[in-house]
């Protein structure tokens, strides 16, 4: 069983539940009942997962940056918690995390608000990323 993030929603529309995974793109499924949604999912995630291992493929996650206020607001524990946990995950299901000490530092001037990076901070972000996946291909 993988830990990925599931969200289950009901479609009136079609009479199902719709459950979805989503850091993992076109990864959902629906099922009458929310345990069979959520069954069906977790099966999509195993099978793309081990698709993407045998076909050489890595999932890369980035750990969130945070606004420079939120990151002195926040107990230091709760911060290395959510980071070991990260860094866990990643050994556990065998991606590749890019911890934060290795991601451009943003100021208060890439955020929008206090957790969402504006489009300069996006910008920035997807430039490293672009550069990481080409350097390390």
């Amino acid at each position: 069983m993988s830990n990925y993030r599931v969200l289950v929603s009901y479609d009136p529309e079609r009479s199902v539940f719709v459950a979805r995974a989503p850091e993992l793109p076109h990864c959902s499924a629906d099922g009458a009942t929310r345990a069979e949604a959520l069954t069906k999912v977790e099966e999509e995630i195993d099978a793309q997962l081990r698709n993407m291992r045998e076909s050489g493929g890595r999932l890369v996650v980035m750990e969130a940056p945070l606004h420079p206020v939120q990151a002195l607001l926040l107990p230091r524990k709760r911060i290395e918690a959510a980071r070991a946990e990260l860094a866990r995950l990643a050994d556990a299901e065998g991606f590749t995390l890019l911890p934060k000490q290795e991601l451009p530092e943003l100021g208060e001037g890439d955020f929008q608000d206090w957790v969402h990076a504006n489009a300069r901070g996006r910008e920035r972000l997807t430039a490293f990323l672009a550069d990481y996946i080409a350097r390390t291909l």
